[in-house]
């Protein structure tokens, strides 16, 4: 299954074009892309809220929070089956396989939203 999913993923990736010669332009450089994600996130920010006013920043912001948040309740569940005893561990099991979908799609709506927006705030 590992070897088929290594496969298909580098026929999607060369479909995607991924097999194009990129070459950089002068203005970017290794030291470029070696910018603070946090520093990059307020520049993104700032730059959305001047492309399209306040509320779109501020949902931005927002997203990004609920997507963290998301993640760390993720791993707080895994955690809670992690700390049961033998006695509750079954269901304690049961009830995070029933309840994990429900931060996991969170996370992938609120995470997606904000990276766009972020890809939109960047100059071309």
């Amino acid at each position: 299954m590992y070897v088929l999913t290594v496969v298909l993923y580098i026929v999607l990736a060369s479909l995607a074009g991924a097999r194009s010669q990129v070459t950089p332009s002068e203005g970017d450089t290794a030291e470029a892309e070696d910018h603070d994600s946090a520093a990059d996130a307020t520049e993104d920010a700032s730059a959305i809220e001047t492309a399209s006013g306040g509320n779109s920043a501020a949902l931005f912001r927002v997203s990004g929070v609920i997507a963290l948040i998301a993640l760390i309740v993720c791993a707080a569940f895994a955690v809670y089956v992690y700390l049961a005893t033998p006695a509750d561990y079954a269901d304690r099991l049961a009830w995070f396989k029933i309840w994990l979908l429900v931060p996991t799609l969170v996370y992938f709506v609120t995470a997606t939203y904000w990276q766009v927006q972020r890809m939109r705030a960047r100059p071309r």
